[in-house]
């Protein structure tokens, strides 16, 4: 089969575009280019429409201006990288010598101890594959042998980051305290940033004191106004949460500038869904209107917490709610600068910004002609999880099944690397002819079954990952061809 030209096509109502997979690029182009270019996806054979609407000369002259975008600019080319993980030898040399000083983040898991019993938790017992609550605790040992380890690891990092997880981590806030005091006398000589995941229920002005002082980034988790948080964040006894968790904020409310710096709100979406609701809460709501969010789903593989609903007309009605909180958000981002933009749409921002980052964000310039699939990290480079007992995983998200090492051995390169090879088969044959390939984020975690991936669930995850990214794409361009400045804001954004 002939190669076709490395691109994907899409139109807006006004204009017709190319999306150039070797450069990077979006080209605004006219109908006969648009036509006469074939894409992966698409025959190579020119309609019958064409030739009768354009004479043979200026079928030919188009056909010059292609080759010569492709000479000149590197346009349109046919080549496709090999898709290997760091190249195809030197995985397990580059792994090792990385990690060596590269460990982005540490994330203590603090303790298994939690004081409330959400319905739809990761350790609250309905998922296959992940532990259960329990009193488990991390030692002082462990977390001292687990500083001096990330310490001793992140030598190429400019600067360094610690946070705290659980369970509720501020059930074991000794031991959080006594961790900023063993990096404040190790003089570790890089500012520390600290971030806490907290359900808020712990808070108290002692506390509250030391995160402020210390700096700490403190991610509350509420879930939206009390008819909605307290469905299924209960207390032990069963009863709802967010009265507590508010008179909490509001002890954090009185440590300004603390308070407007350094907080902001995760929020779990489960059914059924009240979008409406949620936006008007945390755009209007005094203790959150002038916060961000993170927005995250409850898993919904390996899990019997679904079983309890209708899930298909709770679905139709979520995307006929999204869809009409998306309008908004879209003609926001036209007609309203970006920071307006992000206060007046604190769900739409969380659910929606990200395609538009990643579009507006992209690293422009040529493909090299060997790429490793995106969105896969090197265990325990971005963030490296450690258990309460000490063990090493992945991440957080992951969880506890799938070990990579540990504080008296430290990295497990032979398991590592064994994986990251594995990955590197899987996808070298998938992503090869993939318009997406520049663009898309493969986390293992949404592919994985316990700690294998599963390739029945790659399909899917797939599909929709590069139909979400065309449906951005098409969008950031529509949106430009009206207000040219739209995406300025995002210019100085960090991506994390």
């Amino acid at each position: 089969m002939e190669k076709t030209a490395f691109i994907k096509k899409f139109k807006t109502f006004h204009n017709l575009y190319i999306y150039d997979v070797n450069t990077n690029e979006i080209l605004q182009v006219d109908e006969l280019t648009y036509s006469l270019l074939k894409g992966t996806e698409e025959n190579s054979k020119i309609s019958q429409d064409l030739i009768i609407k354009h004479n043979d000369e200026e079928i030919k002259k188009t056909k010059r201006d292609i080759r010569t975008a492709e000479k000149e600019k590197g346009y349109f080319s046919k080549s496709r990288p090999k898709v290997y993980m760091f190249g195809k030898d030197n995985i397990g040399e580059f792994v090792i010598d990385y990690l060596q000083s590269n460990i982005q983040a540490l994330c203590l898991n603090v303790t298994e101890r939690c004081n409330l019993r959400c319905e739809y938790c990761a350790f609250g017992g309905t998922y296959t594959f992940n532990r259960k609550h329990s009193s488990k605790e991390m030692s002082l040992n462990t977390a001292m042998k687990s500083l001096d380890f990330y310490f001793a690891h992140n030598r190429n990092i400019e600067e360094a980051a610690v946070s705290f997880y659980g369970g509720e981590p501020l059930l074991n806030f000794p031991l959080i305290k006594s961790c900023v005091e063993y990096i404040k006398e190790k003089r570790v000589n890089k500012k520390t940033h600290f971030n806490l995941t907290t359900n808020g229920t712990k808070l108290n002005q002692t506390i509250v004191n030391f995160l402020a002082e210390n700096d700490f980034s403190l991610m509350i988790s509420l879930d939206g106004p009390r008819i909605i948080h307290d469905r299924y964040r209960k207390t032990l006894k069963g009863f709802g949460s967010f009265d507590t968790i508010i008179q909490n904020i509001e002890l954090v409310r009185k440590m300004n500038p603390y308070y407007l710096g350094n907080i902001s709100f995760n929020v779990v979406l489960a059914p059924p869904y009240d979008l409406k609701l949620l936006e008007d809460f945390f755009s209007m709501n005094e203790f959150v209107k002038d916060h961000n969010i993170s927005c995250s789903f409850v898993d919904p593989l390996d899990t019997s917490f679904f079983d309890q609903f209708n899930m298909k007309d709770i679905n139709s009605k979520y995307q006929e709610d999204k869809e009409k909180l998306y309008n908004t958000f879209y003609l926001d981002l036209i007609y309203n600068d970006g920071k307006s933009v992000v206060e007046k749409n604190r769900l739409g921002t969380a659910l929606f910004l990200d395609s538009f980052v990643t579009i507006h964000k992209r690293m422009m310039g040529k493909l090299p002609k060997i790429v490793g699939s995106l969105g896969q990290c090197i265990p325990g480079a971005r963030k490296l999880f450690v258990g309460v007992d000490g063990t090493f995983y992945m991440c957080e998200k992951v969880g506890e099944i799938f070990p990579i090492g540990d504080v008296n051995k430290g990295f497990y390169f032979d398991v590592i690397i064994s994986f990251l090879k594995k990955w590197s088969d899987f996808f070298k044959e998938r992503c090869y002819n993939c318009w997406a390939i520049r663009l898309c984020k493969k986390c293992f975690n949404d592919i994985r079954k316990g700690d294998k991936i599963d390739r029945k669930r790659f399909k899917p995850i797939c599909e929709f990952e590069k139909k979400k990214l065309l449906n951005a794409m098409k969008d950031y361009c529509a949106i430009r061809e009206i207000n040219n400045n739209a995406f300025d804001f995002l210019d100085d954004m960090i991506i994390s």
